[in-house]
């Protein structure tokens, strides 16, 4: 019989030790990628987000073909993170909202001006679902459109 990988075969070994010693297989945390802030972008762990003051929103999504879908959303505001990292909101000119899926969306100046963006991790009071997670921006007031699912990234382009 003939060993193919001894490398990989001794990676397998070790991460089934730390398994059975652990109980568990370590997770890894999700992120939010911030680009255009500064030089560097940011990976901001979700749970930074959970650590910033939580708002709750009652909201009706209303979709392309006028159906209503009303939810609670609870999340940070995401002029609340932009307040962590000395900017404002209210100061953009434009951003892009990126899913993980690929879709994306431009947020115009008049919206970052009039409107609370909320990045939430709870809709109805439980977390988001395989769909949603690790982010959904909910912007109440505004057309769903706007209500990126599965938040991956945020370019700020124009701050």
């Amino acid at each position: 019989m003939e060993v193919i990988n001894r490398p990989f075969a001794k990676l397998v070994l070790i991460f089934m030790i730390l398994v059975l010693a652990t109980g568990s297989v370590l997770a890894v945390e999700p992120t939010l990628i911030l680009e255009g802030l500064f030089a560097e972008a940011l990976s901001i762990p979700v749970s930074l987000l959970m650590d910033l003051p939580q708002e709750t929103v009652h909201v009706v999504a209303v979709n392309s073909a006028g159906e209503e879908s009303p939810f609670s959303a609870t999340g940070a505001r995401f002029s609340d993170l932009l307040a962590t990292y000395g900017k404002e909101q209210e100061n953009m000119e434009k951003i892009r909202l990126i899913a993980g899926d690929g879709y994306s969306i431009e947020v115009p100046g008049h919206v970052l001006r009039e409107r609370a963006i909320i990045l939430a991790y709870l809709i109805d009071g439980k977390p988001l679902d395989e769909r949603d997670a690790p982010l959904r921006v909910v912007i109440p007031e505004e057309r769903a459109m706007y209500w990126v699912r599965n938040l991956s990234k945020i370019e700020v382009l124009a701050p």
